[in-house]
């Protein structure tokens, strides 16, 4: 097990040497690129610390130390200016960059909401452990309340060995200040995304996230994790990314329900309507002629949704709630065989429904 960092590196048993040697070239980069002049140099002493007393103790196990660098007073003189040289130089130029052009919290903002944003903002909404804590300096979160993201009941952040990830909680906690997390379950383009009909549908954690997670009185679900749910599903993803959204369908006599349901970041970004267009085609392909959806009188954008549907071509009647589309292609009703010379008239009902499939009004034949 390693020692404490700040131990000075003579005191250090060998294991202890070696693991914080190790440890501190991993970091080397990451402080580098994301770390203040104060703490590259930090950084940096106590590397050349670690490595000087490495050196000292086994002098054989490195090229520098075996002779191959030169050897004599002079040469450990010479490298040792030269390497105080390019720290100074390091340090100059760390110093010269123009101030960051981040804004600094003012008092009115949540420095927690702040680094939350940051790590949204981030690819796939994760971040490496060292550009996180860099974030969190800069948004005003000090360790203790850097800590409590993590532990609370419903944790804001999670760890995934060295990234810090954006959980469900977080996502919500930014949604209810007004602040949309836009991370990597956010769509980029259509053309990255796939549409993925499953083959046994189950109730699992991206429907209980995305459909079970829905504001209430939008869907009404009660499933138990694992069950098996009737009708078919089909998901909606961002290449090889996390489901943006579902489309389900349960085909009836000649038409189909349709429910499409997209994870809260990816809305009004044209997930739905991708939904929606797949779903057509795939009651289409099946030789459907409509397709309906009923907006829910408890759905709490209900006049938004009628409208959003009505511009794609979804209508209904006063007395029917349910919205539908034709989507099947019109095909002309075969004319009626006349009956043989002698025999009587077979009545075949109103609508000459004889043909098959959903009759709309206009196909009727009286």
């Amino acid at each position: 097990m390693s020692g404490e960092a700040g131990r000075p590196a003579v005191e250090l048993d060998d294991a202890e040497l070696e693991a914080q040697g190790t440890q501190a070239h991993a970091t080397r980069n990451w402080v580098f690129l994301h770390g203040t002049a104060e703490q590259f140099a930090r950084h940096t002493s106590r590397m050349l610390e670690l490595e000087q007393e490495f050196l000292r103790r086994h002098p054989h196990r490195t090229w520098q130390g075996s002779g191959g660098a030169g050897s004599g007073r002079r040469d450990e003189i010479a490298a040792l200016r030269e390497a105080v040289r390019a720290i100074a130089a390091q340090l100059q130029a760390l110093a010269a960059e123009p101030p960051s052009a981040t804004p600094a919290p003012t008092g009115a903002e949540d420095p927690v909401l702040l680094l939350l944003a940051a790590v949204a903002a981030a690819p796939d909404g994760r971040m490496h452990k060292l550009e996180l804590h860099q974030a969190a300096r800069e948004s005003g979160v000090d360790r203790t309340a850097l800590a409590a993201l993590y532990t609370a009941a419903e944790p804001l952040l999670s760890t995934e060995q060295q990234d810090r990830v954006l959980t469900d909680a977080g996502r919500v906690r930014l949604r209810a200040a007004g602040m949309r997390s836009r991370a990597a379950s956010a769509p980029t383009a259509p053309g990255s995304w796939t549409w993925e009909q499953q083959t046994r549908p189950t109730w699992d954690p991206d429907k209980q996230r995305i459909v079970g997670g829905a504001p209430a009185g939008i869907f009404a679900v009660d499933h138990a994790s694992g069950a098996v749910l009737p009708g078919d599903w089909w998901a909606v993803r961002d290449g090889d990314g996390p489901v943006l959204g579902f489309g389900w369908m349960d085909v009836g006599w000649g038409e189909a329900e349709i429910l499409l349901a997209v994870e809260p970041d990816a809305q009004e970004s044209g997930v739905g309507s991708f939904v929606l267009e797949q779903l057509e085609r795939e009651a289409a392909a099946r030789g459907l002629n409509y397709v309906y959806n009923t907006v829910a009188t408890s759905h709490p954008r209900r006049e938004e949704m009628i409208d959003w549907l009505g511009a794609r071509g979804y209508y209904g009647l006063a007395e029917d709630p349910a919205l539908r589309k034709r989507v099947g292609t019109r095909t002309p009703v075969p004319a009626p065989r006349p009956p043989p010379t002698g025999a009587p008239s077979a009545d075949l009902g109103p609508g000459r429904e004889d043909s098959g499939g959903y009759v709309a009004v206009e196909d009727h034949q009286y």
